[in-house]
């Protein structure tokens, strides 16, 4: 299997996996997330190699954390309510901060990263500091029907989906079946 056919079926099964909104689906996801993003050389970069496109990643310009933290909403992807985006590298884009919790705050990378290594989306191993731990307690009590760690999982996936349409076309020749406005809600 190629590079460019790993992409596509990655980003198919982000998809799949969005539109399941169940527990092990969103936390299995992280899983093909960090895959895609944060290896070592992330499968986004090899499977750009030959189209060689221009990949930045569409998040919110919305820099409001005290509502993130109250509505159980991460922020990342609050641009298709708010109107105000911004392009960022895959590197700003895994520093950005989804939201925060008293003094904690928690990028993308990390949460992608909870979530393959401590929720089980790759392996299970115990939580390594008191910020993670925090934010699995906290996560645990929202008072919400949502979880707030589901969600940016979600909203994470909503902006990857979004961002990479153009790679997406270039390998496969059309653009999901969703098309290009990917925006899922966790059920």
């Amino acid at each position: 299997m190629t590079h460019e056919q790993l992409f596509i079926y990655t980003i198919d099964d982000i998809v799949q996996k969005q539109y399941n909104g169940d527990e092990y689906s969103m936390i299995r996801a992280c899983g093909l997330l960090r895959h895609l993003l944060l290896d070592e050389s992330p499968l986004i970069h090899l499977a750009n190699k030959n189209p060689q496109l221009k990949i930045r990643f569409i998040i919110s310009d919305h820099e409001d954390l005290y509502f993130a933290n109250w509505n159980g909403v991460c922020q990342i992807d609050l641009h298709y309510i708010y109107e105000k985006s911004k392009e960022v590298t895959l590197n700003q884009f895994m520093s950005f901060i989804c939201f925060q919790i008293k003094e904690h705050q928690y990028k993308v990378s990390e949460i992608i990263n909870i979530g393959c290594h401590r929720e089980g989306g790759i392996h299970s191993q115990p939580v390594q500091d008191e910020k993670e731990a925090y934010m699995i307690s906290i996560d645990r009590l929202i008072l919400i029907d949502q979880r707030l760690f589901l969600e940016s999982i979600n909203s994470i996936c909503n902006v990857v989906v979004n961002s990479t349409n153009n790679l997406y076309c270039a390998i496969k020749g059309h653009p999901p079946t969703d098309g290009f406005n990917h925006f899922i809600k966790l059920p």
